[in-house]
């Protein structure tokens, strides 16, 4: 049966994952939004995100490669996170950072960076820790008057970038991506695996992922691309489904925890509160996360909160593909490599 909800397949790994095949499709309203881009490494002092102009930040994604080495640029997006250290890995045969960083940088106040990467790098694994965002979902008119989320020095995002490539997009949607391929990849071929993954996870989405930089969400439209500014809706729309969940969870405020409860909820496409069979639980007071949230209806909510910046939208029908991996057709207990847990539901 086909759903009409975010079907993404967000990977949560405990001690144990159960896994299984995934249907579902969504509804998304896609439109323009405004522009984030790269910037240069920035200091390790922790700033509040800056809104700046879509021009400053294209500007700024232009890298160049001169001497072999790979010049990259890219951003770290849920709402711009600034201060954020930024470390590149080499990728072991699951997934997960092998050995230490090879480059390491931090986010600027518009939550981009910059890095130069070893010549004859191929893929890497990005992940970001710290940093501070303002939340998308507050309705604040006053932008610098805005609820800002920050992040411990464990808590972060996780990306890949590609052989090849030279911009790189640390979101929850890149994390998505990952952590999918972590499940299709439990016997160690994720480095083989990963392209065939990586396409059937950006055809779903309409864009690719990884190496798309998402607009502001909370910035003039005007200046954006069209992937860019989807990514953006996406992205708001994420935000409301987490501040949606911290109000029904009596929370002040959204935290990393809440955040994390919400991608191992999405972990089978369907917002209802589980993963999978399992009710989705948080490890502080095991509180269930609700049952009643619809994505659909929290971006539309997000738009027309912030219409402004997306008063010319056309609306675009996602329709997400039965995904069956060969390794998640039936329910399989695993136990992967690493465990790197912040919210569990009960095994």
């Amino acid at each position: 049966m086909v759903k009409q909800n975010f079907g993404l397949m967000f990977a949560f790994y405990g001690k144990h994952s159960v896994v299984r095949s995934v249907l579902g499709s969504i509804v998304c309203l896609i439109g323009l939004a405004s522009c984030g881009g790269g910037g240069g490494g920035g200091s390790a002092e922790l700033t509040s995100p800056s809104l700046v102009s879509a021009q400053q930040q294209n500007a700024s994604l232009q890298g160049a490669s001169s001497d072999g080495t790979i010049q990259i640029t890219g951003a770290a997006t849920k709402g711009p996170i600034s201060g954020a250290s930024v470390a590149f890995y080499a990728i072991n045969e699951f997934g997960f950072p092998l050995g230490s960083p090879i480059a390491n940088t931090t986010t600027d106040n518009t939550g981009n960076f910059t890095a130069t990467l070893p010549a004859g790098t191929g893929a890497v694994l990005v992940e970001t820790r710290g940093g501070a965002f303002i939340d998308e979902s507050d309705q604040e008119p006053d932008l610098t008057l805005k609820r800002q989320l920050n992040l411990s020095a464990t808590q972060g995002f996780v990306s890949l970038m590609p052989a090849g490539a030279t911009t790189v997009a640390v979101t929850p949607f890149s994390q998505a991506l990952v952590e999918k391929a972590r499940l299709e990849s439990q016997t160690g071929d994720f480095n083989t695996r990963f392209p065939a993954s990586a396409a059937e996870f950006n055809t779903m989405i309409g864009f690719d992922v990884l190496t798309t930089i998402p607009a502001n969400p909370l910035l003039s439209a005007t200046d954006s691309s069209p992937t860019s500014a989807q990514y953006a809706l996406l992205l708001g729309g994420i935000a409301n489904v987490i501040n949606n969940v911290s109000i029904q969870l009596n929370s002040a405020t959204p935290t990393f925890e809440i955040i994390t409860a919400v991608i191992s909820d999405l972990a089978d496409g369907a917002m209802d509160g589980r993963r999978f069979t399992i009710p989705v639980t948080l490890t502080s007071n095991g509180a269930a996360l609700p049952t009643n949230i619809d994505f659909t209806a929290e971006m539309s909510r997000f738009k027309s909160n912030n219409f402004a910046n997306f008063s010319t939208v056309t609306p675009t029908v996602i329709v997400v593909p039965e995904v069956i991996p060969v390794l998640i057709q039936n329910e399989v207990v695993v136990s992967p490599p690493i465990v790197e847990v912040v919210v569990s539901p009960p095994i």
